[in-house]
Order: C-alpha cells, then structure tokens, then sequence
C-alpha cells in the first residue's frame, strides 16, 4: 500500500521534515514484447532486464513477453518476483531471438541465472554463452537457491565447443554459484527441461 513518512530529528529539540508519499506499483499481469528496435513503452521493453525490473515489485497474474528483433547482449539475472505461483508465472517466448553474454564475474557465470526464482519458462530462446578466454565463463542456465517450478524449453544454448572446463556448461543447477559440479543444499524442485539444444560446454 502507498505509505507516508516523514522524518524527525532530535537534537534539543525535534524538528519535522515535510511529509512525502511513497507510492507503491501495482502488480503486473498480462502480454508484453521485448523488442529492442522499437521504442520503449508501457507494453514493450528494450532488453530482458527491462522486462524484468517491470515485473520485480510483483505480478498478480500471468506474464507474456514475446521476444522480438534480437540479438540482446546482456546478462539476466532473476530473484524471487513476488506474487509468482502457479496461476500466475512469468514467460519467455524467445521466438528464436538470441540473448548473448561472456561473463568475467567468477559469482556469476550465466547468461541466464535464477537465483531462487520460481515459475519462470523460457521457451526457444537461443542463449550464447560467450565466453572464449581463461578469465571468463559460460554457462548457459543456471538454477540455484531453491529455484523451483521453472521450465526451459526448445532453447537452442551454444558455447564454444573447445572449452573442456567446468567453467563452461549448457544447463547448471547445482550448490554452489562457482561450479556447475559443486555439491550441497540445492534444493531446486520440479524444474522441466526439455527439448533444447545444447553445443558445447
């Protein structure tokens, strides 16, 4: 609910700054674009952490965002959005519209990272993990910190087919936000993963 503040200072005595009103966005639902070649606005958004600042305060129903005119060159990475569950979840329909990243950031190697997000799909999306030199890493998808009930599917993922390290892998979920291998609590639950394409990694 939008919420009013004001600020009182105590020094001898107290002094009373002027009243302000933080309003709070309503919660998001319904068909979107991600179409960088258009201009932005109130239903079309010009990259994937656009779209995703959008959603981030919360959604009450589900959300469509149709993926146009790519490439994007950029890094996703998505934490719980309130109000996401089963009859409201949040969707990627990548239309075969690619979205590329080379991370050099050792914490976070994805291209696409949900950490702890729920009911989020990705469908043909295809995501280039970038990474080509010994102080970058790619992976493609990453799920961790009890990221549950998401689906990636038809995506096309494509890393260097030379690169032989953990560092670089098609789909992560795994314990640690370093290793694609590394073992401990996961606890990612009911995630669908289904006829994608993966090369390399």
């Amino acid at each position: 609910a939008s919420t009013t503040y004001r600020l009182n200072i105590t020094c001898g005595a107290t002094v009373s700054s002027n009243i302000i009103t933080v309003n709070t966005p309503a919660a998001v639902q319904g068909v979107f674009t991600i179409d960088r070649l258009s201009p932005a606005s109130p239903t079309n958004f010009q990259s994937f952490n656009e779209a995703y600042n959008y959603i981030s305060c919360g959604i009450s129903g589900n959300v469509t965002f149709n993926v146009l005119n790519g490439p994007y060159n950029e890094q996703l990475i998505m934490s719980e959005v309130p109000g996401a569950g089963p009859a409201a979840t949040v969707t990627f329909n990548g239309n075969n519209q690619a979205i590329t990243f080379a991370s050099s950031n050792s914490n976070e190697r994805a291209v696409i990272k949900l950490n702890g997000a729920d009911y989020i799909n990705f469908n043909d999306l295809v995501v280039n993990a970038a990474g080509r030199t010994a102080s970058q890493y790619g992976f493609g998808f990453q799920l961790m910190n009890d990221a549950n009930n998401n689906m990636i599917n038809g995506c096309t993922i494509n890393i260097d087919p030379s690169e032989t390290s953990t560092n670089y892998a098609g789909i992560v979920i795994s314990g640690s936000a370093t290793s694609a291998t590394g073992t401990g609590t996961v606890l990612c639950d009911d995630n669908i993963i289904t006829n994608n394409n993966i090369t390399g990694g």
